[in-house]
């Protein structure tokens, strides 16, 4: 293929309606022969220098035409980005603070409910207790104030359960057209880092390359290493 006709495509304005057959013909051209040929001899390996060659040109004039036309739109991206960030972020801490407000304020309403029931149950048994004084009481005489008093313990049974009743709140409550749920999510946060299965450890692969790149040979852990690499000009 001409190598020279794909780049004069992918330089034009039209590129994109006009490269993109020449650049398929090339790939194919390129895989094909990728996969046919068997270097045996200094010129099998300049032929596939050449390949190389070739390719490296077209990889140069696509990521410089991709660089040419997203740029713009990047600038709009990180432009518009920037200018969202900067409500979003102080709309996001406001709306944890209210969050963080209203689940202090479930949780003591909460402990609240759970000290009255704790009440309510000592109660409870105390009626009971009495209840079966009087009842026992009751066996043995008929006496009509015995009679009256158990009467009203049992009252006083079926008024707790309502006031209990009446103090549950549901979990979903509505104020002028917006609803607050309050439901249980697992989370977590690490205390100790040292004790993390390796399943859960990520290495910082581009921290290790850096520090490889920067000449360090030694790390815990990490073999570094020489390996062969092709590199080609034109």
């Amino acid at each position: 293929m001409n190598t020279e006709n794909a780049i004069t495509k992918i330089q034009s304005d039209k590129w994109l309606e006009e490269a993109g057959q020449l650049l398929t013909e090339a790939c194919v051209e390129f895989e094909k022969n990728a996969v046919d040929i068997a270097l045996a001899s200094d010129d099998d390996k300049e032929i596939a220098a050449y390949f190389l060659a070739d390719i490296k040109k077209l990889l140069k004039e696509i990521e410089g035409r991709r660089v040419q036309y997203v740029t713009p739109y990047n600038e709009k991206v990180k432009a518009a980005n920037s200018w969202c960030k900067q409500y979003s972020t102080r709309l996001d801490a406001a709306d944890r603070v209210f969050k963080n407000k209203i689940l202090a304020y479930e949780r003591k309403l909460a402990d609240d409910r759970r000290r009255e029931e704790e009440e309510a149950r000592k109660r409870e048994e105390d009626r009971l207790a009495k209840l079966k004084e009087l009842e026992e009481q009751a066996q043995k005489e008929a006496a009509p104030e015995v009679q009256h008093e158990i009467r009203q313990l049992k009252d006083d049974q079926v008024a707790e359960q309502i006031h209990l009743e009446e103090t549950k709140r549901d979990k979903t409550q509505h104020f002028s057209g917006v609803s607050t749920t309050i439901k249980q999510v697992w989370t977590f946060e690490v205390e100790n880092i040292k004790e993390l299965p390796t399943d859960y450890l990520l290495p910082n692969e581009p921290l290790i390359r850096k520090a490889v790149n920067a000449g360090v040979r030694t790390i815990p852990g990490v073999r570094i290493f020489q390996k062969d690499q092709l590199s080609s000009r034109f």
